[in-house]
């Protein structure tokens, strides 16, 4: 029962900001492949979120919005443009667990219209990349300093 609360909670540190759960698995010493796997779990479970549920948040937020004009090329929208020109989804998904959040990456790959389950499997391919790279770079650092 300790390991399951131990995985849950490296999973709800990289739901928020994907480096938190190879952090927190170094921290409580679980093996690489724990935490790997853990922290794509808390991954998915952001962009499976806001994937199924980015309507009814839409809906929302419009419900609260103010009817004065935004600017619609500012500088994160010519960004996120230009990621999605160069490198499409699978430049979004690699760069969502390293630069963006996972809620930014998933809302961005959706506001591009791309096929749900195609977002869905690319980034859970790039969060078990990702979560490999952090996981063993932070157990390389807290072993070297111990």
């Amino acid at each position: 029962m300790l390991k399951l609360a131990e995985y849950i909670t490296v999973a709800i540190a990289a739901t928020l900001k994907f480096v938190g759960g190879p952090i927190a698995g170094a921290a409580m010493q679980l093996k690489w492949w724990e935490t790997t796997i853990s922290s794509a779990a808390g991954l998915m479970i952001t962009v499976f979120s806001v994937i199924y549920g980015g309507e009814i948040l839409k809906k929302i937020v419009r419900t609260f919005r103010k009817d004065k004009p935004r600017k619609i090329f500012n500088k994160a929208n010519r960004l996120a443009v230009k990621v999605k020109n160069k490198l499409g989804l699978w430049g979004i998904a690699v760069l969502t667990p390293f630069i963006f959040t996972p809620l930014v990456g998933s809302y961005l790959a959706m506001s591009f219209r791309f096929r749900k389950v195609e977002i869905l499997w690319k980034m859970l391919i790039s969060g078990l990349f990702a979560g490999l790279v952090q996981t063993l770079f932070f157990q390389y650092v807290i072993h070297f300093f111990r």
